[in-house]
């Protein structure tokens, strides 16, 4: 991944490869995630895809789309770590140059490519630069009235956004996810939805929204990824002609970078992380866990268990965490999985997952609600194992290539690999794609052991069906 500086609080992640028939583009707009502009930022991207000046319409986007041999545009808001991040997402054809004399000088045959519409004022262009005209209109141009945003459109887009938040307890296991995070980093900015709050929608005004969308272009960094066949050089000359609005910017915001997560008794004196583990206090006390329970009308219940590390996610500590997630619940193969859901038969699924920027792995499971604590406690008792005795080689070799075949996949999918290299790069990480599993293989059953005995039970949170613990 080349990395290539457009101006100030721009640059260009452009790998060049021509593995793909298609050309890649995500613009990244990047904010530190605070609770006061959530909700503004995660508007934003509904109300910008809904159209500009040049293109008014959604049948007048779709047409243009249509025109780049069907390219593919979307924009919506991520979080990654503590950064809110406006993402616009482009996927097109690279056709080359345009056609002259009725030949093209791309890589499809002019017979079979469609043929595009062009005003008598817009002589044709190649295929990357109308791709990323129509991006720069998009961006720059967007439809207001009145010094604000259309009214029509932030309307319905905040009433779209309502019904997304709202909807998040239809999916109770994504559901109790979130809540788990949000417990787990009540103080940390970790722990604000990335998608905002219904209860701020009122009070965005298209004016409100419009200004705080200017003043995100003047002061956010701005990230390009373009992964595909393309020139570098001209690709970035291209950024810069037409992304007037990032150029000459003074002032760009600092967004930090992502600090892991302490536990809870170390919250007030953070020590410095040189070493790969620190002295943790055992599994079993539980004076500092926070255990919530909420109930609802379900006939299935949920847990999760949020552990902490405080370990960074670069270096020898992340993939030593990578490693022991893909063995204690990453698979159909792991040990929670095996031992909890095959043997005993307690749950109907059971996993966990790893949030690489703050160290922390959340184990989830689904059951019935009268055999969480049964639950709780087994996951205990697998993470003592993990802690006090070493894993086998052959479980570590195992999971080492259950991982390679993950992060070989990552390869066959241009946008799966911008958001591992965006990943790098907000870490600080220069460990190109071609290396990780190699680093992977490095890891000892030593050092998964080590790791382990740094875990700390944090937060357990519980969604139980109406009624759960209560006397008959």
């Amino acid at each position: 991944m080349e990395l290539i500086n457009i101006s100030n609080g721009v640059k260009l992640h452009a790998l060049q490869t021509q593995k793909f028939k298609t050309v890649t583009v995500c613009l990244l707009i990047r904010r530190k995630l605070t609770r006061a502009e959530a909700t503004l930022n995660a508007l934003l991207p509904g109300v910008l895809r809904r159209g500009c000046e040049k293109f008014n319409t959604l049948t007048k986007i779709n047409r243009e789309l249509e025109g780049m041999y069907g390219a593919v545009f979307d924009a919506d808001v991520v979080k990654k770590g503590e950064e809110q991040i406006i993402q616009f997402f482009m996927e097109f054809v690279n056709a080359g140059e345009p056609e002259i004399n009725g030949t093209s000088a791309g890589k499809i045959p002019a017979d079979k490519a469609p043929k595009a519409e062009y005003s008598p004022a817009e002589p044709p262009q190649s295929a990357e630069r109308r791709a990323l005209s129509f991006l720069a209109e998009i961006l720059q141009n967007p439809l207001t009235e009145n010094g604000g945003f259309r009214a029509d459109i932030v309307s319905s887009e905040a009433e779209n956004l309502k019904t997304a938040i709202e909807g998040r307890l239809n999916n109770k296991a994504e559901y109790a996810k979130l809540k788990c995070v949000e417990i787990m980093c009540e103080n940390e900015a970790f722990g604000i939805y990335g998608d905002g709050y219904a209860e701020d929608l009122p009070g965005i005004t298209p004016v409100k929204l419009f200004w705080h969308y200017k003043r995100v272009l003047k002061e956010s960094p701005a990230e390009f990824i373009i992964i595909g066949n393309i020139d570098t050089k001209k690709t970035a000359a291209l950024i810069k002609e037409l992304f007037t609005d990032l150029a000459e910017r003074e002032n760009i915001l600092k967004v930090p970078k992502t600090l892991p997560s302490l536990p809870r008794e170390q919250i007030k004196a953070r020590p410095a992380l040189p070493a790969h583990v620190r002295t943790r206090p055992p599994l079993t006390s539980r004076g500092h866990i926070k255990t919530v329970t909420e109930e609802f009308n379900v006939s299935q219940g949920k847990i999760c268990i949020g552990l902490k590390s405080g370990m960074p996610a670069t270096g020898a500590p992340f993939y030593s965490l990578t490693l022991l997630n893909e063995i204690l619940g990453g698979s159909a193969n792991s040990r929670l999985f095996v031992n909890i859901r095959e043997k005993k038969s307690l749950c109907y699924s059971i996993f966990s997952y790893f949030y690489r920027f703050k160290g922390i792995i959340l184990i989830h499971c689904g059951a019935d609600s009268d055999k969480l604590e049964e639950i709780f406690a087994l996951c205990e008792k697998e993470l003592s194992s993990l802690a006090n005795k070493k894993v086998s080689e052959k479980e570590l070799s195992f999971a080492k290539k259950s991982l390679a075949k993950k992060i070989s996949a990552l390869n066959d999918s241009p946008a799966q690999t911008a958001d591992f290299y965006l990943s790098q790069y907000l870490q600080n990480d220069k460990v190109p794609l071609t290396c990780f599993a190699r680093n992977l293989e490095k890891v000892t059953a030593r050092e998964i052991k080590e790791t382990a005995a740094a875990l700390v039970v944090d937060t357990v949170y519980m969604l139980t069906g109406s009624g759960y613990g209560k006397e008959a």
